[in-house]
């Protein structure tokens, strides 16, 4: 099963039309079609959506795992999703002026340290307060979202993240795929990939590097080498083991070093 036979058998597994599907995830019904029909693969964003509807981003990629999310992977998602919310909007505050932080119990370092670093936790009563100011109760009734269950999704104490600890956990799974959804739109522009090996890449970017502790710098070349043997006309599904392997160790030393250099 490919990744457009996928995308279509997660949309009939919701008994959804090709365009319900695609209004609910924010595009057109042409370009849904588009995909199922394997001519174009969905960016970030398509693959976000999908995310918050419950569907395993892995198993949309490479078939791997359960094709749906639990219910503790789906509610980890809101959380993050409602944090970036807040986020979104307190730096639209702070390039506007609309409120001081001296208004806050919270240091103006420490709503930097949240807001554009993710280095800092405020506690549930300290979030609670920066979404009055941030009238996220007015965000909320314009999007017929409840404003109470918002509070309760981003003040979960859930997911190994405690706020009264004031620092946010580190879940590597959560930094890498946001990573491959950043450069989904890279490879997605690239004009010289077909559709096909574009979708490839995508699968073996998130197999190859799941688990691994790439920076984002690594990540890019790491894409970058697959690329040059993708152009090069190598099709990685029918490679034999020695090959393959051999590539494989071509990859990691194009990786290796540009971490070198970027040492020096």
């Amino acid at each position: 099963m490919n990744l457009g036979e996928r995308l279509k058998t997660a949309r009939e597994s919701l008994g959804l039309s090709q365009k319900a599907i695609a209004e609910s995830i924010d595009t057109n019904p042409q370009t849904w079609r588009i995909y199922e029909a394997g001519k174009s693969v969905p960016g970030g964003n398509v693959l976000e959506a999908l995310a918050r509807m419950g569907f395993n981003v892995n198993w949309l990629l490479t078939g791997e795992g359960p094709m749906r999310l639990s219910e503790g992977e789906k509610k980890r998602l809101l959380f993050e999703e409602a944090h970036d919310i807040l986020r979104d909007k307190i730096k639209g505050s702070l390039a506007h002026g609309g409120w001081r932080a001296s208004t806050l119990a919270l240091t103006m370092d420490q709503i930097r340290a949240y807001v554009f670093h993710k280095e800092y936790m405020p506690t549930a009563e300290e979030l609670i307060e920066l979404c009055r100011l941030n009238h996220m109760d007015d965000y909320c009734q314009h999007r017929n979202i409840d404003f109470e269950d918002f509070i309760n999704t981003i003040t979960n104490q859930e997911f190994g993240r405690p706020l009264d600890s004031r620092k946010p956990a580190q879940d590597l799974d959560d930094v890498l795929l946001a990573l491959v959804y950043e450069v989904i739109e890279e490879i997605d522009n690239n004009r010289i990939l077909s559709f096909q090996q574009k979708a490839e890449l995508f699968s073996l970017v998130y197999q190859m590097n799941r688990g691994s502790k790439y920076t984002k710098e690594r990540l890019k070349r790491f894409i970058e080498a697959v690329c040059i043997f993708l152009e090069q006309g190598v099709d990685f599904n029918k490679l034999s083991d020695q090959k393959l392997s051999n590539i494989i160790i071509e990859i990691a030393q194009h990786v290796v070093r540009g971490g070198d250099d970027e040492k020096k």
